[in-house]
Formats: structure tokens, C-alpha cells, sequence
């Protein structure tokens, strides 16, 4: 086969079905599509906004866990190019979200592969807004996709500032989530490199280079790919350990479940909201309090008041924390 300097010619498969599945058997494999088109800019755009995209992630992947009754199981993200931005905003909005079943998304992800993902933006933002406009007259690109990339970005600003939040809350939870960075080692001919390695790591995590450019290096051919089984041996070392944590979590915590059942809503019930923002402060947002001192609050009134109702609420919609 002959080939140009830097351009290694690669046989396409869709390497999470036909090769992933093999390595990690006993896992479920799913995949996300959106229409981004920051590099192959002749294709038909969404009109969609990153936002929009995260927030479908988190949407589809909460109904397919809720329809399967597998709201509990530990989620492992593979995320390329600007996928990685989209993962990074799905799993704030995840965690910050007010619905108790969104926020199982962020809570269970235990680990993310992030493929040339241009965390700090990338320089060729310039290059892709030149891209759209010249094929507007024929298609309708998404400039508000390609516009995130510029590093002085507002909307990557804030993605990255929610997604560095998790980050060092999770480790102050002693839940930190494992991230390793993979970036392009060859420039796209006649354009150059897509995203440079500062823009591709992670300060504090590993990051390796794969031999292909930034379209190519997601193409992976074999399960004897250099690349490929640098990916899967991250996702096979996250996998075991997830698996221990899990079956750790089925023996220890078993009877500590049971104990903080919380007692059915009635349907009835009309809310107190004043109290209820009172016991918000007192137990969840209580600066003067030491973390881990018991907090007590007390709820006095005649019988068939709704104490029990009140506090069970309470209970229900701050179960997680």
C-alpha cells in the first residue's frame, strides 16, 4: 500500500461493536451520534448547540438505563474530538441538574478516554469558521459548534469550569474519576495538526499519543492496533476496578440500604415549602456547621400536622446527598 507522509491509510470499522466487544465482554456497548462536522465541514451541520447535544446524551442514556433497570451500573465514556467537550458539559449538567434520575448519569461515571479532545480550544477555530462560511450558500453550517473551539471561547470557558469542578469534588468525595487523554501525533494533509498536545491533556492525568492524525486516530483497524490497545487497556484497568467496588458495595452496604429506606410520599401531600428550605440550609448548606458533625433539626405540631410528611419529602428529594 503506498502512502503520504502523514496520512497512514486505515480500514474503517466501527471498532466498538466489531472489536470492543471481544475485550470487555460482559459490558454493554453503547454509542452517541450528533452532528458536529468541525473538520469534514461539506457534510450536512445540525443546527444544534453543544448544550443541546450533552443534554440529549444524558437524556437517552437515563431512559435506556431506566427501560433495562440498570440505573446502578458504572458508566465508562470513549469520547473524540469535540464528543469530549460534549461529555464534559452532560456530566455537569448531570450534577447540577434538580432531577433526581439525570443525576444518576454523573454519579455512576467512573471513567472517561478522551481522543484528541481540545480541552483549552484548538487553533484552527479560525480555520473551521472560514470552512462553514464558504459552504453556507449551500448547506447550513453550525457556527455556534465550531465557535466553541476558539480558546477564548465564553461557552468553553464554562464548559471547562463545570467540568474542572467535578473534578475536585469528586476527589474531595473520594470518588475520583479515572481520565486518560490520547492526542494526534500526525498534522491532516494540507492543513496541519487539528489538536495540539496542551490543548489535548488533562493537567495531573495521563496522556498518550496515537500515530495517526485527528480524523484517523478513532479508525482503528484491528485489536492489534497500537492504539486501539492502548485504549481498551485503560478501559479493561477501570472495568476491574469498578467490578471490585461493586462487589465490595453488594456485600458491606446491604443492611446500611435497607436501614435509610425512605417511606412513600403521599399523594396527598401539598408541601411546606418554607420548612423545606429551612432544612436545605440546616443540612445541606450550613457553613458554620463542621461536615461531619450530626445535624438535628426539630419539627414540632399536633398530630396529622405532616410532620412525618415533610420529613420524608425532605428525604426523598435529597436522597443522594
Amino acid at each position: 500500500m503506498r502512502t503520504t507522509p502523514g496520512f497512514i491509510k486505515r480500514r474503517e470499522i466501527h471498532w466498538p461493536s466489531a472489536l470492543l466487544g471481544q475485550d470487555l465482554p460482559d459490558t454493554r456497548i453503547l454509542s452517541f451520534g450528533y452532528h458536529a462536522d468541525i473538520i469534514n465541514f461539506w457534510n450536512p451541520a445540525s443546527n444544534s448547540r453543544l448544550s443541546s447535544h450533552a443534554e440529549d446524551l444524558v437524556g437517552d442514556l437515563v431512559r435506556e438505563r431506566e427501560r433495562t433497570d440498570t440505573e446502578s451500573r458504572k458508566i465508562l465514556f470513549v469520547a473524540h474530538s469535540l464528543g469530549g467537550l460534549v461529555t464534559e458539559y452532560a456530566l455537569s449538567h448531570s450534577r447540577h441538574t434538580a432531577e433526581k434520575h439525570i443525576r444518576q448519569v454523573e454519579r455512576c461515571t467512573v471513567g472517561i478516554v478522551f481522543l484528541g479532545v481540545p480541552h483549552c480550544g484548538s487553533d484552527l477555530a479560525s480555520w473551521g469558521k472560514l470552512g462553514t462560511r464558504m459552504v453556507g450558500i449551500l448547506r447550513r453550517a453550525n457556527k455556534d459548534i465550531v465557535g466553541v473551539l476558539d480558546p477564548g471561547s465564553e461557552m468553553l470557558h464554562e464548559v471547562q469550569k463545570g467540568f474542572y469542578t467535578i473534578l475536585r469534588l469528586r476527589k474531595d468525595e473520594g470518588s475520583e474519576l479515572s481520565i486518560t487523554c490520547f492526542f494526534e501525533e500526525l498534522p491532516v494533509i494540507a492543513v496541519g495538526e487539528i489538536v495540539p498536545l496542551h490543548s489535548a491533556e488533562i493537567k495531573g492525568y495521563s496522556c498518550y499519543g496515537i500515530h495517526a492524525n485527528h480524523m484517523d486516530m478513532t479508525k482503528f483497524p484491528s485489536r492489534k492496533d497500537k492504539g486501539y490497545s492502548a485504549v481498551v487497556g485503560e478501559l479493561l484497568r477501570w472495568k476491574k476496578a469498578a467490578h471490585r467496588v461493586v462487589m465490595s458495595d453488594s456485600h458491606s452496604d446491604h443492611h446500611a440500604r435497607i436501614r435509610w429506606k425512605v417511606p412513600r410520599v403521599s399523594p396527598l401531600y401539598t408541601g411546606r415549602r418554607e420548612l423545606g428550605e429551612r432544612l436545605t440550609a440546616v443540612f445541606l448548606f450550613d457553613p458554620s456547621a463542621p461536615p461531619r458533625r450530626q445535624r438535628i433539626f426539630v419539627i414540632v405540631g399536633i398530630g396529622g400536622a405532616g410532620k412525618s410528611e415533610v420529613c420524608a419529602k425532605f428525604a426523598d428529594e435529597h436522597e443522594d446527598e
